[in-house]
């Protein structure tokens, strides 16, 4: 394998073995080899022979098939099938799907956020710049500069989009108490 396929191929069983829960440890018992090499091996540094990879997939419980992803798949997600992100959000209100696939590889990051009725996310802070689009409900984004120590706040409602700088801290509130609120932000660079 070449070192664009030892990329692609580690990252794609990385993702295999995180969604069956397996530590590389467990994985590297079983296989009779190093966790150092399994890392590699997701990281691309490494390749992997064809019986050694047809073992690992046993462990997984997987196919080469699942290793090949169709070019449609790669450039369409549905909501059904977009990664979801951060339980703990969940917990607390608020739902967030990944509406990319190899998040890693891209620049944008499309994040689609479902809020709860009266909830508040933030503040939060990261590198880069956001875009968002409201698509239902009404919500109020205060962005806070500590340089200047300055405070915005907006009321957005569906429609409506918003551009900033996404060091800047920024808390987003759906200020609905009844309706669950829906808004799409595009973040770069790509942080989940």
């Amino acid at each position: 394998m070449n070192g664009v396929n030892n990329l692609a191929i580690g990252y794609k069983l990385k993702k295999i073995r995180k969604e069956k829960k397996l530590t590389l440890q467990a994985v590297s018992e079983q296989m009779d080899c190093s966790s150092a090499f399994l890392s590699m091996l997701e990281n691309g540094r490494t390749g992997i022979s064809l019986a050694k990879l047809q073992k690992l997939l046993d462990i997984y419980g997987c196919t080469m098939a699942d290793l090949v992803e169709k070019e449609t798949e790669e450039r369409v997600v549905s909501l059904d099938n977009a990664t979801r992100l951060g339980d703990e959000r969940a917990a607390e209100g608020v739902e967030s799907f990944l509406l990319v696939r190899n998040p890693k590889e891209k620049k944008l990051e499309p994040i689609l956020f479902r809020m709860n009725p009266g909830i508040t996310m933030g503040p939060l802070q990261h590198e880069g710049e956001e875009f968002c689009y409201i698509i239902e409900g009404s919500f109020e984004v205060t962005l806070h500069d500590r340089k200047t120590n300055t405070t915005e706040i907006y009321h957005l409602r569906s429609g409506d989009t918003i551009y900033y700088n996404s060091e800047m801290f920024h808390t987003w509130k759906n200020t609905s108490l009844t309706d669950v609120g829906v808004f799409i932000a595009a973040v770069t660079p790509s942080s989940f």
